[in-house]
């Protein structure tokens, strides 16, 4: 369980690695393109392709799927050699598995948050469409034949009381929200701006995409480039309807910028909440849409598209050769595994159960030594004493009365033996028993050793 919660670390580490240089890589080829709905497109790839990713790494860790090892293989092939490798000490073995549990259930709390948040919305969009109003006859009328020329249809044009700013909301049926304040504008003229703006989106099914981006940001919620690429891809959308109002008006600059100014205003200053995908939805992308309204477009030479065509090709080329590097390789100390093949319960629960193995029975031992018997001469247990080749008789020569040992171990063959007397042969031995047996059979007793001082028996 640790063990696969180290693989999983060291492929989030990589994923991490991965998108972060991928989003630097979209950024960089943004600079390439002039076109807001490439722009577009360029983002949403990249979130779309930062969710499967995800989304791979996740169904390869759960058991019984036929995938297991897709997604190591697409992490950490080539860039094994090269990739950092982290071991972790075995004494963080419990705080791996604790950290792991609690960063699974911290990501599940942050998906779910986000998730009811959105189904929230939804459902409070749901109750302020009960809300609405039909519009005005000459507002319907223009309504229509604006749809028409976008090609639009299946659309209803709705009025909200409750909003500061027109929205565009579903996109199997879609609506087009307007609040009072434009139902009342006397020129038609900034109306239809508006009103196109709006069906725009919805030709580009904007309303999909942006609820596509909120669930991968629920998801992806833990790296930040995945809420910067939502935010370029609103903005982008943004640009890409303000470029086909411009185009489809362009005598319109000024007012359009003028009207856009003032929904922006009130969006500003009521602070509503976004019901769907709002024209004013973010104040700070103002000034940004009203340069690109009040600019007037530009060619761009032959030769210039070429170059950003290969430096384009070049940079995606380049991530491709070092994407396999940045992989991440996370373990426990290799000498601290267990060396049985396909274990995978690493030492530590081995040393913990030898320190309890070696406690246990000197607790036994000692509670055991109380209720011990005494030991008799025939119970006594002694300590096993090797043997050793010899002993050496040893005599005092000196008549002290301290206690001269008998035996006393060889001493080292180093070093030199002296004897306090001669050294005994065969026959001094053959000749000493015959006459210590002649003296035994003649009743005498045997001299000392001291010398010829006469025994007390023979003063008498």
């Amino acid at each position: 369980m640790e063990q696969a919660s180290l693989q999983f670390a060291g492929l989030f580490l990589s994923y991490f690695l991965k998108i972060a240089v991928a989003y630097l890589l979209c950024w960089g080829l943004m600079r390439f393109l002039d076109d807001p709905r490439n722009r577009f497109r360029l983002w949403l790839g990249f979130l779309l392709g930062s969710g499967i990713y995800w989304a791979l790494l996740v169904f390869s860790n759960l058991p019984g799927f036929s995938a297991a090892g897709t997604a190591a293989a697409l992490t950490n092939a080539g860039g094994a050699s090269f990739a950092p490798h982290f071991f972790i000490p075995l004494a963080f073995y419990r705080a791996v598995s604790w950290s792991a549990r609690i960063l699974f259930w911290v990501y599940c709390s942050g998906f779910a948050f986000l998730v009811s948040t959105a189904v929230w919305k939804h459902r409070r969009l749901r109750q302020l469409l009960h809300s609405g109003t039909e519009p005005t006859p000459e507002l319907e009328r223009l309504f229509d034949l604006l749809a028409r020329d976008c090609g639009v249809r299946g659309c209803r044009l709705v009025i909200l009381p409750a909003l500061s700013s027109p929205a565009t909301v579903y996109w199997l049926h879609p609506r087009i929200l307007l609040p009072e304040s434009c139902a009342s504008l006397e020129d038609l003229a900034q109306l239809a701006d508006v009103l196109q703006h709006e069906l725009e989106h919805i030709a580009r099914r904007d309303y999909l995409w942006a609820s596509v981006s909120d669930l991968l940001c629920g998801a992806l919620f833990f790296h930040p480039a995945a809420w910067q690429a939502r935010k370029h891809l609103r903005l982008q959308r943004e640009l890409a309807c303000d470029q086909a109002v411009v185009a489809a008006r362009p005598e319109h600059r000024a007012d359009y910028a003028t009207t856009l100014a003032q929904f922006v205003r009130r969006h500003m200053l009521e602070r509503r909440a976004s019901v769907g995908v709002d024209l004013a939805s973010s104040g700070s992308i103002l000034g940004t849409r009203i340069r690109a309204i009040l600019s007037e477009p530009r060619s761009t030479p032959w030769w210039q598209k070429v170059s950003r065509v290969m430096a384009s090709a070049g940079l995606i080329a380049l991530f491709g050769v070092f994407c396999p590097v940045l992989a991440v390789f996370v373990e426990f100390a290799p000498q601290l595994l267990p060396a049985a093949a396909g274990s995978t319960q690493p030492q530590a629960d081995a040393g913990r159960a030898h320190r309890k193995l070696a406690v246990v029975p000197h607790r036994a031992q000692q509670n055991s030594v109380a209720h011990t018997p005494a030991e008799t001469l025939t119970s006594l247990r002694t300590k096993y004493v090797p043997e050793t080749p010899v002993f050496q008789l040893s005599r005092a020569v000196d008549n002290s009365s301290e206690p001269v040992p008998l035996l006393r171990p060889e001493t080292p063959r180093s070093s030199t033996v002296t004897y306090p007397f001669p050294k005994p042969s065969v026959a001094g031995v053959v000749t000493a028993a015959r006459e210590i047996g002649a003296i035994v059979r003649s009743g005498q007793r045997p001299p000392r050793s001291g010398g010829n001082k006469p025994d007390s028996d023979d003063m008498h």
